[in-house]
């Protein structure tokens, strides 16, 4: 552990803004733009497809010397990023959308280094145990911030959180000044060469159908959709903090257990009747709005969350090796990206439609049963890869 504890530190610091972005920033703009939930989606749907392109240009200009300063300049921008909201306040919407691509041109300088540090340094192995120890730091982190936030924002503004959010990503940028004596080796992106170098292309295909699904499920839409709906029936930040808290609570004794007890050969045993179940769950709580339906949602999807990522992710780093050769991981992280964001954009898109059509936001509900399913696609999607890289 002792090769990617400054990383993980930083990273976890640096999640905090992850989790304001996922669980309070829509609320926010919900806030100021008056309910407005085409605005609000079209947002993330701008943020989400931009990475594409963004990722892409990033990839042509990453080398190896480049890869740990590329990695503090990202997390500078994070800086910038807490300083525009807390200098604009509520003036941010009259240039949401540049916001939008901003920030995600912030994440995708973060995201690019980051996951090729995560390969390099871990020596192509122990991804389920690196993925483990950062979803238990994570729902730590959302554990005690979300209920703080939350209380902020209730009792004072959201402009104290903002300042707090700065603190937060100064910190986290000094913090990546401690993350020295790492060997990186990459090359910037060649699609076309790539491509030709591809060895195995079920396996590619399959891993690109995988993230599909993260990105209908855990990849930030099913999230988004369900934090909006609870705030629009009991308005308070507070609450919703609060709430967010106990079920990350329950999320870290569950990624424990997962670390523990759940391996390859037991996942589809263990794993996949609790998706089922999730499912079978969804489908009352999707017909009829109530605040404790929606809660009990939420524990449902941060479970499928710790069950499907800690093994998906892992499933996307071990799969490398036997998709093409090292020169190429620049490439495989991009496409990767590339089939998250379209799962997003999708799931997205469908929630623009379907607010067109009924004009409230509670009518969403229904989309549940939709993203919901994903979870259990994309579970017998890790399985079938369990089985194909066993054999390879």
């Amino acid at each position: 552990m002792n090769k990617w504890k400054n990383l993980i530190l930083t990273h976890s610091i640096k999640e905090v803004l992850i989790l304001f972005n996922t669980l309070f920033l829509g609320i926010y703009f919900l806030k100021i733009t008056n309910g407005n939930i085409i605005t609000v989606t079209v947002y993330y749907l701008i943020y989400y497809l931009s990475h594409i392109l963004w990722r892409y240009i990033v990839s042509k200009f990453i080398k190896s010397n480049r890869v740990i300063k590329i990695y503090r300049f990202s997390l500078f921008t994070n800086l910038m990023v807490s300083l525009t909201l807390l200098i604009s306040k509520g003036n941010i919407i009259n240039y949401i959308y540049l916001f939008a691509l901003f920030y995600a041109l912030s994440q995708c300088l973060y995201w690019t280094s980051y996951e090729i540090i995560i390969y390099d340094i871990n020596n192509k192995e122990n991804f389920n145990k690196y993925f483990t120890y950062d979803s238990v730091l994570y729902n730590i982190t959302a554990l005690i911030f979300p209920t703080l936030f939350g209380s902020i924002i209730e009792d004072y503004s959201y402009y104290t959180v903002f300042i707090i959010l700065f603190i937060i990503t100064l910190i986290s940028f000094a913090l990546s000044f401690t993350i020295q004596n790492t060997n990186i080796n990459c090359n910037p992106i060649r699609l076309k060469e790539s491509m030709k170098s591809i060895k195995n292309k079920k396996l590619f295909k399959l891993l690109g159908f995988q993230s599909i699904c993260d990105g209908l499920t855990n990849g930030g839409v099913i999230q988004m959709l369900s934090t909006l709906i609870l705030y629009n029936n009991i308005f308070s930040e507070r609450n919703i903090g609060f709430f967010s808290s106990v079920i990350s609570l329950i999320c870290i004794f569950i990624a424990i257990l997962a670390e523990k007890k759940i391996n390859c050969n037991n996942y589809p045993k263990i794993v996949l009747p609790i998706m089922f179940l999730i499912f079978f769950v969804t489908i009352p709580i999707s017909l009829k709005v109530t605040t404790i339906l929606i809660i009990i949602y939420q524990l449902l999807i941060a479970i499928g969350d710790v069950l499907t990522n800690i093994e998906g992710n892992a499933i996307v780093f071990n799969g490398f090796k036997n998709i093409t050769i090292p020169d190429y991981k620049v490439d495989y992280f991009w496409f990767i990206e590339l089939v998250l964001n379209i799962g997003r954009g999708f799931g997205l898109i469908m929630i623009i439609i379907f607010a067109n059509i009924f004009n409230n936001i509670n009518s969403l509900i229904v989309l549940f049963i939709f993203f919901s399913a994903f979870f259990i696609i994309r579970t017998f999607v890790i399985i079938k890869l369990h089985k194909y890289i066993k054999t390879i």
